[in-house]
C-alpha cells in the first residue's frame, strides 16, 4: 500500500481566490473556461513533446476533494522514478492522468492542449489505424475529437 501526502487540489484553487466552495454547490457559476484541469509535466517524449494530460474540473473541486499534489511518498519525498518532485494523484482516474514531475496545473476549457493526451490515452474509433495515430500532428484537428480515457471504476476487491 502507498501513501501519498500533499495539498488537495481543491485547497490550492481555493488559495488562488477560487470560490470552489459556492462553485461546487452550485450556488456561483464556474469561471466560462472552467471545464478541464490541464497538467503539464516537465517529462518529454522522442520528439520533445512535454508529457501533458487532463480530467474534469468538476472532479478537482469536489467537496470530498480526493485529488493532490502529492510531494510525499510513504512518508519520504518522492523518489524521481515515480515522479519528483509533485505529481497528480487523480483517485478513479486512469493511471495516465496521475501526471508526474508536474511543472504547471491549468484550468482550462480545452482538455490539453498538447499531443501527449491523444496520441496515446484516447478512445480512437476501430477505424482509426495505427498509422493515422503516427500522422498526428497532420490530423491532430480530427483526432482530437476523440474522448480521452478518465474514468477507471474499480473492478475488484480484496478481502
Amino acid at each position: 500500500v502507498t501513501t501519498w501526502s500533499g495539498p488537495r487540489l481543491r485547497d490550492v484553487l481555493k488559495a488562488t481566490g477560487m470560490d470552489v466552495d459556492s462553485i461546487s454547490l452550485g450556488e456561483k457559476d464556474a469561471p466560462s473556461q472552467a471545464l478541464h484541469v490541464g497538467l503539464l509535466g516537465y517529462d518529454q517524449d522522442e520528439v520533445g513533446n512535454q508529457y501533458c494530460c487532463s480530467f474534469p474540473f468538476d472532479k478537482a473541486i469536489d467537496p470530498f476533494g480526493d485529488v493532490i499534489l502529492a510531494y510525499e511518498m510513504n512518508g519520504e519525498p518522492i523518489p524521481r522514478s515515480h515522479g519528483f518532485p509533485v505529481r497528480a494523484i487523480i483517485p478513479g482516474h486512469a493511471g495516465a492522468r496521475n501526471c508526474k514531475f508536474l511543472e504547471k496545473v491549468t484550468v482550462t476549457d480545452m482538455a490539453c492542449k498538447e499531443d501527449s493526451n491523444w496520441k496515446q490515452y484516447a478512445i480512437h474509433a476501430p477505424d482509426v489505424s495505427v498509422d493515422k495515430i503516427a500522422e498526428f500532428n497532420v490530423l491532430k484537428e480530427e483526432l482530437m475529437q476523440d474522448a480521452p480515457v478518465q474514468l477507471m471504476p474499480v473492478q475488484s476487491l480484496i478481502t
